[in-house]
């Protein structure tokens, strides 16, 4: 089948493609996927790097640092930039280090992460640590001056037809990884729903075409994604769904009488639509049922007092009232569902006992911080 073929079966482009896999987190799937596998197999051709001043060097290892499990949250909790790992290797027996981030889609990268400046300003936060693992990698421990050798980095990306035609802000050299689609995406978790979608629309199995395999993998861990979602109880304590199984997508297929991956899409983009208003009404209905004057009031505070200022038997007397408050507003919301009443005629019957409430939640701050 052609290219053209194949990909009429779909009414979208790749980059409204991808927003849709956002229902069921498809790019977080790529994207951790990709680093794992990417760093696992940078290396295995053995060839010679090229420096980006001209000549080469014989990378020895990959060092994560933003992906690494001390290094990453550091990183993050201080609100720094980094790269993904390092490369590290010799050049005429002096060491070499370039940063390196794995990027599964070009659409959004670009070459800050991976400069000098950004590398070695988040390898001396992390501090001697990094230099520690550099050296080992280099079996020159303890590299030091490691800063030193820092060079211009690469992102590291599969050679799709979509990546191949990005333009990537700050034009940062990108080191191509050629990847078979069947080593690929078969690990992933909404590859049997992929393979689904595409066995529907004749189009699998699909071996050739890096592109289409994406696409196939984001509206199936959509489809996964929102059919899971709706399945959810709105009043569940559990804000996260599960994703449907493929018997439930199957089921689901059948009962809404549609017959394509384009098909199911646009059946399940107003219920989503939907089902994310209803859960930003009770998102809304489960904030804090009332003001910080009225807390104040309610322990001995105060009007304007802040509540972090509160005396600790204050502060957990708060958080007693707001977990038994959020689990009452909750079963109310299931009793009510229970009683036949439909999502809608249940938040409305929330928001109209929100005084009540409040009065409730207010007197229990007092009993318990009494």
């Amino acid at each position: 089948m052609t290219r053209s073929l194949a990909w009429s079966k779909l009414p979208w482009s790749l980059s409204e493609i991808r927003r849709l896999g956002d229902w069921g987190h498809a790019s977080n799937h790529l994207g951790s996927a990709w680093e794992q596998f990417a760093a696992e197999r940078l290396l295995h051709d053995g060839q010679p790097w090229a420096l980006p001043g001209g000549g080469i060097y014989r990378p020895r290892a990959v060092v994560p640092f933003g992906l690494d499990r001390e290094f990453g949250p550091k990183l993050s909790s201080a609100g720094k930039r980094a790269p993904d790992a390092f490369v590290v290797g010799l050049v005429r027996g002096a060491p070499v280090i370039q940063p390196v981030d794995f990027k599964f889609s070009l659409d959004h990268a670009e070459a800050g992460q991976i400069s000098v400046e950004v590398a070695v300003a988040a390898g001396e936060l992390v501090g001697p640590a990094l230099a520690e693992q550099l050296g080992t990698a280099l079996k020159q421990l303890p590299l030091h001056h490691w800063p030193t050798y820092v060079v211009a980095g690469v992102l590291v990306a599969p050679p799709s037809s979509s990546n191949r035609r990005a333009r990537v802000p700050g034009r940062p050299t990108v080191r191509w990884l050629p990847t078979a689609i069947e080593e690929f995406f078969p690990q992933l978790p909404a590859a049997p729903v992929a393979e689904w979608l595409a066995t529907l629309d004749g189009v699998a199995p699909i071996r050739h075409d890096f592109d289409l395999a994406e696409a196939y993998y984001r509206l199936g861990a959509a489809v996964a994604g929102a059919i899971g979602r709706l399945a959810r109880p709105l009043f569940s304590d559990n804000t996260e769904s599960a994703p449907a199984t493929l018997e439930a997508i199957e089921a689901w297929r059948a009962a809404h009488r549609v017959h394509s991956a384009a098909e199911m899409v646009e059946a399940l983009r107003p219920l989503i639509a939907e089902r994310r208003v209803r859960e930003s009404r009770l998102h809304q209905l489960l904030r804090r049922p009332a003001s910080r004057e009225a807390l104040n009031l309610a322990v001995g505070q105060p009007p304007d007092a802040a509540l972090d200022t509160w005396p600790p038997a204050a502060r957990r007397a708060l958080l007693g009232a707001l977990t038994e408050d959020r689990a009452a507003v909750l079963l109310h919301g299931e009793a009510l569902i229970a009683a036949g009443k439909s999502e809608d005629q249940a938040l409305d019957a929330l928001q109209a006992d929100y005084r009540q409430r409040s009065e409730r939640f207010l007197r229990r701050l007092r009993e318990l911080a009494t």
